[in-house]
């Protein structure tokens, strides 16, 4: 005989990765592109705002440390992740920051002060996600 437990409610968090241009090689070239969007803070606020009134749980910027030929476009200017999340902590107010921080090219104390100032320009918001 088996026995019915309860279990909670599953749910599905879903995040918004903000990617500037776009992740795609034509993508500034669409005729509405914003194509400075990858330095343009005015377009990473108004989309983070947007994310945030969506009820997306979670806001992602992707690092990398090098650029190659097969680079998305976006990577060759644009901003670095801890520095416009933590601009984007200010006009949000409920959504996650997350990024992704190089270990093998940041010192630990360094990766550490950097996310605790985040979490505390936050209010708590602040994630990390550690590349080699």
């Amino acid at each position: 005989m088996t026995t019915a437990t309860a279990s909670a409610p599953r749910s599905l968090q879903l995040g918004f990765v903000l990617h500037g241009v776009g992740a795609g090689w034509g993508d500034w070239r669409h005729k509405d592109a914003v194509t400075d969007a990858s330095t343009n803070f005015a377009f990473y606020k108004s989309q983070a705002q947007l994310a945030e009134q969506a009820g997306f749980a979670f806001l992602f910027v992707a690092d990398s440390v090098h650029i190659t030929p097969r680079s998305s476009p976006h990577y060759l200017n644009r901003f670095e992740p801890l520095t416009i999340l933590s601009a984007l902590a200010a006009v949000t107010s409920r959504i996650g920051l997350v990024a992704t921080i190089t270990a093998s090219y940041s010192e630990p104390f360094t990766v550490a002060r950097q996310l605790a100032s985040l979490d505390h320009i936050s209010g708590g918001r602040a994630a990390l996600v550690l590349t080699p």
